[in-house]
């Protein structure tokens, strides 16, 4: 209960904002994959709730880790294109991770 409401104090070009840890936690207001099906890319429609590092992994049934893509530090309503042509048909899991969370939604690549 305490820890929602503590305050951290973040210095930004010589300005002084608050803001809380849950703000902290909570990376994303919405998280969206098409085509699914897909066939030669993916858009990954995103939108983060404030800047973060992000990095994008394809993982088989297997779990292996089959495409990794580092989107940088994004912001906002993003979309983002990742190609899927090295890609065998089948059943994938697609994680997007940044500094916070990881979001994982089922790919069915054909």
């Amino acid at each position: 209960d305490n820890i929602a409401s503590t305050m951290l104090t973040e210095v930004v070009e010589d300005t002084t904002t608050e803001v809380s840890v849950e703000s902290l936690t909570r990376t994303f207001d919405s998280m969206r994959l098409y085509p699914n099906p897909a066939t030669d890319r993916l858009q990954c429609e995103l939108s983060l709730t404030h800047a973060t590092d992000v990095t994008i992994a394809i993982i088989n049934q297997q779990g292996q880790c089959v495409q990794r893509v580092n989107c940088g530090t994004l912001a906002g309503h993003q979309t983002l294109e990742i190609p899927l042509v090295q890609l065998e048909s089948g059943l994938y899991f697609v994680q997007v991770i940044t500094d916070h969370a990881m979001h994982v939604r089922r790919l069915v690549r054909r």
